[in-house]
């Protein structure tokens, strides 16, 4: 029994010992590890190999292993390795323990470390390492699962649960290849998940575990290559993430920013606790870098990351297919102050979706590589970043949920920011040991894109509201390092590349707009509805600059910019979008945002912690060197395809030095504006050159600054036409619109006001301009200048233009030449205004601004048969559309200060020019006739050497050598003909005016601005006219005038003669104009042509005209005019030409004739004074003659107009101008000669009320009722003409040698009836008819609108003179005293009574006439050698004899007595004496037979001119001069011409009938002391009767 169980008790007691002793063995690796771990660690049990329920209290933790076992391949033959440590479930449960005693230990624990490590020995550590190498070959070390519970302190009742549910596997592995890294260890973690729970108060009490708020799984893997017998430093570790997913909804994410917040927190007070202690660790930077691995990289593969906010509502996902981040360390050496290290980064396929799965973000590659260089001197750190194919969407209300969503609170955020300068002076405290080291970096980025929606995408290729596309940009920098420790120079280079990046808008016009990405920038085709493109941008810059450590520093920065296909677009849906997005971004004011809480000051001391860049700049220049090439601007309207605006700009370059700009370059070449239609889908930007006829063009423009600002352009030009103005008007307005409505919902600014700003002068050179408008679709208007100079100084401005040119549809009309432009302010008054306007007391200012203008030749020049009233009224229309366009709601009157003008000109060239074929004509007559006769002597020189050769040769010459020779001097003729019809020039003037020296001032005054002011002046200078109460003005302007001119010379054709000369002409005094306020009748429309979207435009033009009023005074030294019949058909031509320079009114009323034009639109005083004045009255058909003139001489001439009336005053010589030893003949002598001259306007109404005169519009008329035809100057029109002349010769008292005569020759009367002849002659019409395209009716003449003229002259005493020659043998001499006529003449209109169509011929008659002379003497006078009878000597030698002479003689003529008494003519002579002798008979029959004789010859040539005098009915034939203003001396020559030959007939009582040439008889009745003439038919018998 006792050996039964002998065995059991020796088992029992060995079984008890066995557990004793694994109890002890227990309890002595349980006190063994907590030795040697200073942990506390509990062993359950242990077994071989193997270790039961292993806890480890780490303080803030419980780590607790399952089972440790080690396990062998004898074991388990399909193990990986001989030996395998394997655990089985792990957990690990963290406790509520401060973060201060984590670290405490953590630092204890690590001192421990150290401590060890320094206490080996050399030899134990080779073992070490040896041993560690070698059982990591064998071993591998597995833990089966692995459990963590973590509760955050910081988020209570929040819990993170870990696990590891695919175990983590540990192996190592001896390399023998790589003798730096023997040990290659392999840690493999499978199944990593992490939840992150919230548990309220009832979870936590009944143990529930709530669904979790935040997913993430995972697997890892660690390739490690380290050196045990170094540290971790010089290990390689490679760590692989593969694959992630990651879920979280909106509980996560606040408790994700509270845990952001708290970190937030506590780094402040770390950053407040160091800076107050004063610490300062210069080698932070350093410090980390050596804690990192040599060689280390993180990958990360197939992550997915998802936050789900209200139930799946919101949600925001990433997808990332590969991010790689690897390190890599060089060799460090002890003098070293920073490691070498190369850090890169790499991500592939990340993707962004939000709501719905809409596409925010896509992104296929990311490449960031960083390489720190760490030398003996300094540091070199480069950076290079790749980016490929990044593809954005903004969905602004998706963004704006997340923004908000993610953001902190704005407590939490403020906190942050409580202390931003303590934050940067550490940042530059930590980077100051950079700054001696040179820093490179690199940034290429390529397929970019931005795309912005208003609805959420389905995905990247839908279209966006707005995107913006960038293909590739590259940029790089590179500051090199200091090159020794004295010098203090930095350099820093950088540059920039970028290619084809552009915006793109959506629109709402169809296909047409959608974007096209095919088309990039730099294939210079712009696709419509993109506001930006830019094809290539390259930016170099450079700065040099002083180490931050100096105290005083410099910078000088080289900026080089290069920019290629810039296109700019701006529409109205660009500004929509603009405002859209402004809409969603809520952009406001900054009285409209929150105040924001102030930022927490911290006080710092600055001795210690120091900002390395604070330092003094001592200067700073910036060198600019940009040039922009292919610039395009599009600016579209509101209509679709239509109405866009194209500016162009081939290139740009700017150079420039700031801040002061003292060097500043910039030049443009090919600027061009144009309009485009949008018809295709792009629009190919065309260079300058290529571009078809541009609005704008400018070939180079140069801007430079050095002193002054300087602006140079070789060529510009320009055209316009109405359309393309409207075009321009419509983008400008709705651009400044669009801005305004931009600037609106922007922050206001507010800028503090300048003061004591000044304006830089200027200049502008502008070689060549010019400028076309196409104001019409027949009329186009443009000028050219040349050489433009312009200047300013201040508020002082000039102007220089060598020529300008002002063309009419292509007709050179106005051209300038050496043309200063000048302005002045009031303060800088010009002195040659300041003394016009001390010619005007009464103006109230003493200096106004001025304007100067002064040309050295002005052209104006008029091409034949070219209407320019037609193109200036077209001009007109487009102003009234201009200004309708601009200025719709603009007052009538404007009564503003105008500036003062003067025009000064050299020469003032005023032409109208003549047909061209009929000047070419006439002188290709002339040429003819001329080489007519070259021809005959050429001929006869032919013959004569004929004649010649004849002699000397005899019968050799043939005849055919003969023909030949005329046959050649035929065409010689001819050749010399053509050659010289060629070569001549040929005249082109009508008529021309000549102005020298001219000089016009305009004055503008308050005192003349007023409108009380101007019309009180108006009704002064007008006071014959009732002006109306309520009489309105649309124009009314008033100035003080002063003009003078050196010389003025009118000429006509070519003709020698010329037909007006002023010397030293002075004008002064005040001028006026006025434009009453048209009715409605008198307001006609006109049309402006506009293209297509736009209809023509209407305009309104009023119809009145502007009249002017004047009060005007004028002085001048010569004047000359001159006129006669041979001069009408050319005048007549002149009247053509001048009607086509001013349009015709459109009132269907019959026009105007030119004298009720003047007394409608000139009214007022004008007064003429010349010292000398000259009338030429031509006696000659041919216009070219001027040796036969009749001259009125006056001097001291003074003259004056006024309403109806003219006065004229002086001394009057009258001389006859003939090409014979009779030239300079003083016809007539008139000292103190007056003439008044009154009109009186016979009208059916008021003939001073010009105020009612309203012109009609054509479609005016039909709505007025009439009878007869229309006539809208009905009552204002004058009917006839009663004309009222007083000529009065004063007597001067003072002069009396001084006193009227006349001397008569009888070559003299010879000359006054050819001047008869002449001047009744009748002009041909000119130009009229169906070949010359003039139907319109005839003007009427003035000569035919005469209904009465009263005439009345006076006179003192006069002395007649008649000799037979020049040399003055024969004569008469007749002296009477005072005398007077006064005659009243009617001019009736016959019509033709033989049936032919005529018009009707003029009928003067005398309604009653009287004439008185007193003491009149008649004297006949010879030359004789010795005493005649009955003679006496005078005191020239001449011997006169008493002939006959009256006491009083009168005569009187009324048509009233031929019906009473028979008789109409009345004679009557008082005291009458009579002699006869030898001598008085000898004499008179030796004048009466010459007399007869010069009319027999005459005869001989005009075969009636003797009987133009005896054809007469009348008597008196005074009447007749006035036809057509002819002059009154003829009357006077021809009456005394037929008293002459009556008394003859008396006297001497011949029988010889034939030569009797007067056809009436005077009778002698009354008593004897008064005879009584009467006139009737002669009866010869009863003359030789009473003889």
């Amino acid at each position: 029994m006792v050996l039964l169980w002998t065995p059991v008790v020796i088992a029992t007691i060995c079984l008890g010992a066995g557990l004793a002793m694994w109890r002890f063995i227990d309890s002595l690796l349980t006190r063994l590890l907590s030795f040697v771990t200073r942990k506390d660690i509990k062993v359950e049990g242990t077994g071989f190999f193997y270790i039961q329920r292993l806890s480890v209290e780490l303080g803030h933790a419980t780590l607790v292993f399952q089972h440790f076992a080690l396990n062998t391949r004898l074991r388990n033959p399909s193990a990986a390795r001989m030996l395998t440590v394997s655990a089985g479930r792990v957990s690990i449960r963290a406790k509520h323990t401060g973060m201060k005693s984590a670290n405490s230990d953590h630092q204890t624990t690590a001192s421990n470390q150290r401590t060890a490590v320094v206490s080996g020995r050399k030899y134990f550590q080779r073992l070490k390492d040896f041993i560690v190498v070698n059982v990591w070959k064998i071993l591998d070390v597995v833990i089966c699962e692995l459990t963590a519970t973590i509760p955050c302190r910081m988020l209570p009742h929040t819990q993170l649960t870990i696990s590891v549910t695919g175990g983590i596997h540990v192996s190592g592995m001896k390399q023998t290849d790589d003798r730096k890294h023997p040990l290659k260890l392999h840690v493999e973690v499978n199944t990593v998940s992490a939840k992150l729970h919230t548990l309220d108060k009832q979870q936590r009490v009944r143990g529930e575990k709530p669904k979790p708020d935040a997913e993430l799984g995972l697997s890892v893997r660690v390739d490690a290559a380290v050196n045990p017998r170094q540290s971790l430093q010089t290990a390689s570790v490679e760590v692989t993430v593969n694959p992630i997913a990651a879920d979280a909804n909106e509980v996560a994410l606040a408790q994700a920013k509270v845990l952001l917040s708290g970190l937030a927190k506590r780094n402040n007070e770390q950053l407040v606790e160091q800076t107050a202690t004063r610490k300062k660790d210069v080698n932070w930077f350093s410090g980390v870098l050596a804690k990192l691995p040599q060689e280390s990289s993180v990958v990360i593969e197939d992550t997915k990351v998802k936050l789900s906010l209200h139930a799946g509502e919101r949600s925001l996902s990433a997808t990332l297919k590969k991010a790689c981040l690897s390190a890599r360390k060089r060799s460090v050496t002890p003098n070293d102050a920073l490691p070498q290290l190369t850090v890169a980064l790499g991500i592939e396929g990340l993707y962004a979706n939000g709501t719905k799965s809409s596409p925010l973000l896509s992104l296929m590659r990311l490449r960031i590589s960083s390489e720190l260089i760490a030398g003996t001197s300094h540091l070199a750190l480069s950076c290079a970043v790749n980016l490929d194919s990044l593809h954005t969407n903004y969905y602004h209300p998706e963004l704006r949920f997340w923004s908000n969503t993610l953001r902190l609170s704005d407590k939490e955020s403020n906190r942050s920011k409580s202390s931003p300068r303590a934050s940067e002076d550490k940042c530059l405290q930590k980077l100051a040991g950079l700054w001696e080291g040179s820093i490179s970096a690199s940034v290429e980025l390529s397929d970019c894109s931005v795309g912005a929606y208003q609805q959420p995408p389905v995905q990247f290729r839908d279209f966006p509201v707005a995107k913006v596309v960038l293909a590739s940009v590259t940029a790089n920098m590179e500051l090199s390092p200091l090159e020794n420790e004295d010098s203090n120079v930095r350099q820093m280079k950088s540059s920039l590349r970028l290619e084809n990046a552009y915006a793109h808008i959506a629109n709402d016009y169809g296909v047409d707009g959608q974007d096209d990405p095919s088309v990039l920038p730099l294939s210079r085709k712009h696709v419509w509805f993109r506001p930006f493109e830019l094809g290539s941008l390259s930016v170099k810059a450079g700065l040099n600059a002083s180490s931050p450590t100096s105290s005083l520093s410099t910078y000088h920065c080289d900026v080089m910019g290069d920019c290629t296909c810039l296109c700019l677009e701006w529409s109205s849906q660009l500004v929509e979008t603009i405002l859209v997005f402004a809409d969603l971004l809520a952009i406001s004011s900054p009285s409209q945002q929150e105040p924001s809480s102030p930022a927490v000051s911290l006080e710092l001391d600055h001795q210690e912690v120091t900002n390395p860049l604070d330092h003094t700049v001592n200067s700073a220049t910036v060198d600019i060197d940009i040039k922009v090439n292919e610039t395009s601007l599009f600016v579209f309207g509101d209509r679709p395809g239509l109405d866009c605006v194209y500016l162009r700009q081939d290139a740009l370059a700017v150079t420039t030095r700031l801040p002061d700009f003292n060097s500043l370059v910039v030049k443009q070449f090919g600027v061009a504006a144009t309009t485009v239609v949008r018809i295709s889908p792009r629009w190919l930007c065309l260079p300058f050159q290529s571009l078809d006829d541009p609005l704008v063009g400018i070939t180079t423009l140069a801007i430079t600054k050095a002193n002054n600002v300087c602006v140079e352009v070789p060529q510009v030009y320009a055209r316009w036409t109405a359309t393309v103005h409207q075009s321009i008007t419509e983008r400008v307005m709705q651009l400044v619109n669009d801005l305004k409505t931009i600037q609106d919902i922007m922050p206001s600014k507010q800028r503090s006001p300048k003061s004591g700003v000044s304006l830089p002068s200027f200049s502008v050179k502008l070689h060549e301009v010019s400028a076309t408008a196409r104001v019409s679709s027949t009329t186009s208007v443009s000028a050219q200048l040349h050489g433009i100079h312009a200047q300013a100084v201040g508020l002082r401005i000039t102007a220089d233009v060598q020529h300008a040119v002002g063309q009419f549809d292509s007709h050179p009309i106005f051209t300038f030449t050496d043309t200063h432009i000048e302005a002045y302010t009031a303060t800088d008054y010009c002195n040659a205004l300041q003394k016009v306007r001390q010619h005007f007391p009464q103006l109230q200012l003493a200096s106004n601004r001025a304007y100067l203008l002064h040309t050295k030749e002005a052209r104006i020049v008029f091409p034949h048969q070219y209407d320019f009233g037609e193109s200036v009224d077209q001009m007109i229309n487009v102003f009234k559309f201009l200004k309708m366009l601009h200025r719709p709601n603009s007052p009538a009157l404007d009564f503003k200060l105008w500036a003062d003008v003067l025009l000064r000109a050299d020469l003032v060239h005023f032409e109208l020019q003549d047909d061209p074929f009929e000047v070419r004509l006439g002188d290709i007559h002339e040429l003819m006739c001329d080489e007519y006769q070259q021809s005959l002597k050429r001929q006869m020189l032919l013959e004569e050497k004929l004649t010649e050769l004849k002699k000397s040769l005899g019968e050799l010459t043939t005849g055919m050598n003969v023909d030949e020779m005329y046959a050649s001097l035929q065409r010689t003729n001819a050749e010399m003909y053509i050659a010289r019809s060629q070569d001549c020039g040929f005249r082109t003037s009508l008529i021309t005016f000549t102005f020298q020296s001219t000089e016009i001032a305009a004055l503008a005054d308050p005192t003349l601005t007023r409108l009380e002011a101007v019309t009180s002046h108006i009704k002064r200078v007008d006071p014959d006219s009732e002006f109306p109460e309520e009489l309105n003005f649309s124009t009314l302007w008033a100035r003080m005038v002063k003009g003078h001119c050196e010389k003025l010379e009118v000429s006509l054709r070519d003709y020698r003669q010329l037909l007006a000369i002023a010397d030293d002409l002075s004008v002064f005094g005040m001028l006026m104009g006025a434009e009453q306020v048209a009715e409605p009748r008198g307001v006609r429309e006109a049309r402006v042509e506009l293209s297509a979207p736009w209809t023509s435009a209407t305009v309104r033009r009023s119809m009145p005209a502007l009249k002017f009023y004047y009060d005007l005074d004028s002085n001048i030294n010569q004047l000359e005019f001159a006129w006669g019949t041979s001069l009408e058909p050319s005048l007549a031509q002149v009247s053509l030409a001048f009607d086509l320079l001013s349009k015709a009114s459109v009132d269907p009323s019959h026009p105007l004739p030119w004298w009720d034009k003047i007394r409608l639109l000139l009214h007022g005083r004008l007064g003429i004074n010349a010292k000398h004045s000259n009338w030429h009255l031509m006696a000659s058909l041919a216009p070219q003659t001027v040796s036969e003139q009749l001259e009125f001489d006056w001097s001291n001439f003074k003259g004056e107009w006024t309403n109806g009336c003219f006065q004229l005053h002086g001394d009057l010589d009258v001389n006859v101008r003939t090409a014979s030893k009779y030239d300079d003949c003083q016809f007539l002598s008139f000292p103190g000669f007056q003439a008044c001259i009154y009109l009186h306007w016979l009208c059916d109404g008021d003939a001073n009320n010009h105020h009612s005169v309203m012109p009609c519009a054509p479609d005016k008329v039909l709505l007025l009722d009439q009878v007869k035809p229309h006539d809208s100057y009905a009552y204002f029109r004058s009917n006839n003409l009663n004309l009222k002349i007083l000529l009065e010769v004063c007597k001067d008292t003072e002069q009396d040698m001084a006193r009227p005569s006349c001397l008569l020759y009888a070559s003299t009367l010879r000359f006054l009836q050819k001047l008869q002849v002449v001047t009744y002659a009748v002009t041909r019409p000119i130009r009229r008819g169906l070949l010359f395209d003039n139907n319109r009716p005839k003007k009427a003449t003035l000569g035919r609108h005469y209904k009465d003229i009263s005439v009345s002259i006076s006179y003192p005493e006069l002395k007649l003179d008649y000799w037979s020659s020049r040399v003055r043998k024969k004569g008469l001499c007749c002296s009477c005293g005072p005398g007077r006529f006064t005659g009243l003449y009617r001019l009736t209109l016959v019509s033709s009574t033989e049936g032919i169509l005529r018009r009707t011929q003029s009928d003067w008659n005398t309604v009653r006439a009287h004439a008185e002379w007193n003491n009149v003497q008649t004297d006949v006078v010879q030359v004789v050698d010795g005493d005649e009878e009955g003679s006496a000597c005078r005191e020239d030698g001449c011997q006169q004899s008493h002939f006959l002479s009256f006491d009083r003689l009168t005569y009187d003529q009324d048509e009233k007595w031929k019906e009473n008494e028979g008789f109409k003519h009345r004679l009557r002579a008082e005291g009458s004496k009579g002699s006869w002798n030898s001598f008085t008979r000898n004499v008179l029959f030796s004048l009466f037979d010459a007399y007869t004789k010069a009319q027999v010859r005459e005869n001989a040539t005009i075969e009636d001119g003797a009987l133009h005098f005896t054809q007469r009915e009348r008597f008196c034939i005074m009447g007749h001069a006035f036809l057509s203003w002819k002059p009154v001396a003829m009357s006077v020559i021809r009456l005394f011409a037929c008293s002459q030959e009556m008394w003859l007939l008396l006297l001497l009582g011949t029988e010889e009938r034939s030569v009797i040439p007067c056809t009436q008889w005077l009778c002698w009745t009354g008593p004897e002391s008064v005879h009584t003439i009467s006139t009737r038919t002669p009866n010869y018998a009863e003359i030789k009767q009473q003889t």
